[in-house]
């Protein structure tokens, strides 16, 4: 299933866990490096023919009374919510925010005040406010580790994107929100 498939008319709640890499010696290179190999992938999956499918990992979602958790696997799923919204405040910031843009915006991150994911309790405001809404930008001094860790994913993924032409960041669009998971649900 592609990431707007998966997504549809849900909200989708998270553990933040593996972000936190506070007491984990040498955890931040290791969460830091799985996030490189993901925007690289990404990125080299724009590069290859239209056809090609990315498959980003499985999904394991659990849902109970219309709330959805993923209950494993979280990693894919919310390298690939922060790459998309770095990836829309670029189109953004070059003015190359489109209907279809804007409506998959809505489908994925945030639908008018409706957010489609959430992270633990106390991740979930940075998530919005820093990564999916733009509104407040990370800090150099944050001392939260998860705020740090997120900071330093947006970062890598804005380091990337700094030099990909305007065709090939709305084909990266596509393809980041084309790209398939293996979903099982329990």
């Amino acid at each position: 299933m592609t990431l707007r498939e998966v997504m549809k008319d849900k909200q989708i709640y998270l553990r933040a866990e593996w972000l936190n890499s506070k007491g984990w010696e040498g955890c931040e290179n290791n969460v830091l490096s799985v996030a490189e190999r993901f925007t690289n992938n990404l990125i080299h999956a724009a590069k290859q023919s239209a056809d090609e499918c990315l498959l980003c990992g499985p999904l394991i979602l659990e849902e109970k009374s219309g709330v959805y958790r993923v209950v494993q696997e979280e990693q894919p799923i919310i390298l690939h919510f922060i790459f998309l919204a770095v990836v829309i405040d670029e189109l953004h910031q070059r003015n190359m925010i489109t209907v279809e843009v804007n409506h998959i915006f809505e489908d994925l991150l945030k639908y008018e005040t409706v957010y489609r994911i959430h992270l633990d309790q106390a991740s979930n405001q940075l998530l919005r406010d820093k990564v999916i809404d733009r509104t407040v930008y990370f800090n150099d001094l944050a001392e939260d580790p998860v705020e740090i860790m997120m900071s330093n994913i947006c970062d890598l993924c804005q380091k990337k994107l700094i030099n990909i032409d305007n065709n090939s960041l709305q084909k990266l669009f596509r393809i980041s929100v084309n790209a398939n998971f293996d979903v099982v649900h329990l």
